[in-house]
């Protein structure tokens, strides 16, 4: 009690007059002058067009669609790592070396087919102008075509099996593995002197402007937001749309997995921890206040409307808290301004005309 004596006393003396407070009108009358001396300063109240759910731990990933596994299409030890992890590479540029016998008899048997190819190909287109001389049967020039046909299908399997890789300079029987697109290296699954069959996983690339965050979305809320929401992220503030919410509530957390693509990445990586405000909708009437105008005053949640001269207090009903808004409901209109600053001392003055 002395200190609340106290309180108001400095602040009469520091307004120059006993304070102003109607406990009938609940209403504080302030002049320009001594809201100027007490530091008041105001907010705007706006309608709501979402309202913060929670605020949970996130986590930066990859989106999956995003993710690709660069296989070695032929068996062989690795020779060299030509590019490093977190690295970002373009299409066409070199991966890694591998020495590889598989390698050099493809090159051989894609040489061989192309020579059949030419031989089987000239005899056929030979054979069938004789045919239509009537010189040899019909089936034996069909039979040579099906022959070249063979071999076209050989050749175009070899050719597209060395169109993945490019000859390793000055390594007879080594090729270099080519990233296929613009991309970063997510993963090295493979070392020098190491043997890697064919097909295995070599390098695992990702595209290098996507990123999700991921958190967990307590059930309690659940139908309360949807994809499309966004959420945020702190302390950087950056936003993100949520994609999708996991259909399977986890039985130990009670909760669900929340997907959200990235507008921006702001340096973020992936596997990198952030908070997560998940936004949902908003009440009809609901408006959204700087976070610091709502205070408690005589067991409640109220605010300092600013009008006709001073300060009106009015009882709002808090829906929900962000990191820098409140979202109420009360007898307050869009566009309205509340006290944001010196609000302890229009507490004390609020207390005193009680």
């Amino acid at each position: 009690m002395f200190q609340q004596f106290t309180t108001i006393a400095v602040l009469a003396m520091a307004l120059g007059m006993a304070p102003a407070a109607s406990a009938e009108s609940e209403r504080i009358m302030l002049t320009e002058a001594q809201q100027a001396r007490l530091g008041v300063q105001t907010g705007d109240a706006q309608m709501a067009d979402r309202q913060a759910l929670v605020v949970v731990p996130g986590r930066i990933s990859t989106p999956l669609d995003a993710m690709l596994t660069v296989p070695a299409p032929f068996a062989g030890i690795v020779q060299a790592i030509q590019a490093l992890e977190g690295a970002e590479v373009n299409a066409g540029d070199v991966l890694l070396s591998i020495t590889s016998n598989d390698y050099l008899e493809t090159q051989a048997r894609h040489a061989q087919a192309m020579a059949e190819f030419k031989v089987l190909k000239a005899s056929a287109e030979r054979l069938k102008t004789l045919a239509g001389e009537g010189v040899v049967a019909e089936a034996r020039a069909e039979a040579a075509e099906a022959d070249a046909a063979r071999a076209k299908a050989e050749l175009a399997a070899t050719k597209r099996l060395l169109a993945q890789v490019k000859p390793a300079e000055g390594h007879k029987g080594a090729y270099n593995l080519i990233a296929p697109k613009d991309a970063r290296i997510a993963e090295l699954t493979v070392m020098p002197g190491e043997m890697i069959d064919m097909l295995d996983s070599a390098v695992v690339l990702e595209d290098a402007g996507n990123l999700w965050v991921e958190a967990e979305l307590p059930s309690r809320f659940l139908g309360q937001t949807s994809a499309g929401e966004k959420v945020s992220l702190q302390p950087s503030g950056i936003e993100a749309e949520i994609i999708a919410i996991g259909r399977t509530v986890d039985q130990k957390s009670r909760s669900v997995t929340v997907r959200a693509r990235l507008d921006a990445n702001d340096g973020l990586r992936p596997g990198q921890s952030v908070q997560v405000t998940i936004f949902g909708r908003v009440e009809a009437g609901a408006l959204s206040v700087p976070r610091e105008a709502v205070v408690r005053l005589a067991g409640g949640e109220v605010v300092f409307l600013a009008e006709g001269g001073g300060y009106r207090i009015v009882p709002v009903t808090v829906l929900s808290r962000g990191v820098d808004k409140a979202i109420i409901k009360g007898e307050i209109s869009p566009g309205a301004k509340v006290a944001t600053r010196a609000l302890t001392e229009l507490k004390a003055l609020a207390l005193e005309g009680e």
